[in-house]
C-alpha cells in the first residue's frame, strides 16, 4: 500500500474467527492490540507492518510493506530578509527534505509566481519597497498528496535621506546640517 505522510491507513483483520489476541506492529515504533486499527505515519519511507494473531496454541503472522510518500520538512531561507536598498535581489535557498517533490511553486509576494521542476533555488529582484510574504509550495509527483507550504517575510524598505538646519542663518555664517534617514 502507498499513502501520504500524515494520512491514516486502516488495517483490517481478515483472519478466521476464534482468535484471542491481535498485535499490529506498524514498523515505525507504534503498535496496536486492536483487530482493525487506524494508523498515521509521521515521516516518509517504507515500513513493514507486521500482524500477529494468536488462538490457543496457534500463532501466525503477516508482513505488509507500507510506502509513505511526502516531504519530511519544507524549509527555505533568503539571502536577505530586511534591506533599505532597492532594487533588491535576493537568493532563495531550499532546504526541503523529501523523496517525491516534483514541483516547487514560488510566490514572491508581489504578484509574481514561479513554478518549475528544475530550478530549486531561484533569485528574484524586488523593484519597489514593501513587505512581501514569500511562499514556497512543494507538490509531490502524481501521488495525490497534499502540497506542503513554508513562508517568510521579506522587508524592502524605502530609504529617505533628509537633513535639517539648526537655526536661521545669514550670509557668511557657518551652517550645521543634521542628517536624518529613514
Amino acid at each position: 500500500s502507498t499513502i501520504c505522510v500524515g494520512d491514516s491507513i486502516w488495517f483490517q483483520d481478515t483472519s478466521q474467527t476464534g482468535l484471542t489476541k491481535f498485535t499490529w506492529k506498524f514498523g515505525d515504533g507504534d503498535s496496536s492490540l486492536l483487530p482493525t486499527p487506524n494508523h498515521a505515519y509521521a515521516s516518509r519511507g517504507v515500513f513493514d507492518a507486521t500482524y500477529v494473531t494468536e488462538a490457543s496454541v496457534c500463532k501466525d503472522s503477516l508482513i505488509v510493506p507500507i510506502t509513505v510518500q511526502g516531504v519530511d520538512s519544507l524549509k527555505f531561507y533568503a539571502s536577505l530578509t530586511d534591506t533599505t536598498c532597492y532594487p533588491a535581489t535576493t537568493y532563495f535557498f531550499d532546504q526541503s527534505v523529501g523523496d517525491s517533490i516534483a514541483l516547487r511553486y514560488w510566490d514572491f509576494g508581489d504578484g509574481t509566481v514561479y513554478a518549475d521542476t528544475t530550478v530549486i533555488e531561484p533569485n528574484y529582484t524586488y523593484t519597489e519597497s514593501g513587505d512581501y510574504w514569500v511562499k514556497l509550495t512543494a507538490y509531490n509527483d502524481d501521488t495525490g498528496c497534499a502540497p506542503f507550504v513554508d513562508s517568510l517575510l521579506l522587508k524592502v524598505r524605502n530609504l529617505t535621506a533628509a537633513f535639517e538646519v539648526d537655526s536661521l542663518v545669514c550670509v557668511g555664517d557657518s551652517i550645521v546640517f543634521n542628517a536624518m534617514a529613514s
